[in-house]
């Protein structure tokens, strides 16, 4: 960028338009911490239906059968058995959430936002929550829990961008009442 000096420390292999972008920031506030950041698009609040999907048929499946489902699983109970990239995605997303909430709270995540949090997504032993329902449970706000919410699914790697008509929507959509 215009005023930077050509030092080692300062050159960056970036493209044109993220070069732009960075302009004279510094790298640790502009670059990213993942490539997926770079090169996926982000998902805007209609992903949560994918997601509350994914989940409750992954519950669906773990009940009936006992164990951990699999992609073949997702493809007969959503695709009459026709195996496609969604059911792999599906399956990855349930067992990362699995394997979440199956962990202790990471240290920078409230204990009661995490309870909520696996309870609202039905790793809790209970059934499939709203957000509403899950704050009110647990006694928190439910903008705290949606940002909990959102952080979870960045750190699953689903990139999102969500204004604040998004975030209302988001707060209140529930899958199994469309």
């Amino acid at each position: 960028s215009t005023g930077g000096s050509s030092d080692e420390s300062n050159l960056r292999v970036l493209c044109k338009s993220c070069n732009q972008e960075r302009g004279n920031r510094l790298a640790r506030d502009f670059l990213v911490d993942s490539y997926v950041d770079h090169v996926a698009e982000p998902h805007g609040p209609e992903l949560l239906e994918f997601l509350q999907v994914a989940v409750d048929v992954g519950h669906l499946i773990a009940r009936s059968k006992e164990r951990q489902p699999t992609a073949h699983d997702y493809a007969t109970e959503l695709s009459n058995g026709e195996l496609g990239r969604g059911e792999v995605i599906a399956t990855t997303l349930y067992k990362d959430m699995r394997e979440f909430f199956c962990e202790s709270a990471p240290a920078e995540l409230r204990q009661q936002l995490f309870v909520a949090l696996r309870d609202r997504w039905g790793f809790g032993g209970s059934e499939f929550l709203t957000l509403r329902e899950a704050a009110e449970l647990h006694s928190i706000g439910s903008n705290d829990l949606l940002e909990a919410e959102i952080d979870l699914i960045q750190r699953l790697a689903w990139r999102l961008k969500l204004n604040a008509k998004d975030r209302r929507y988001w707060a209140v959509f529930d899958a199994r009442r469309k």
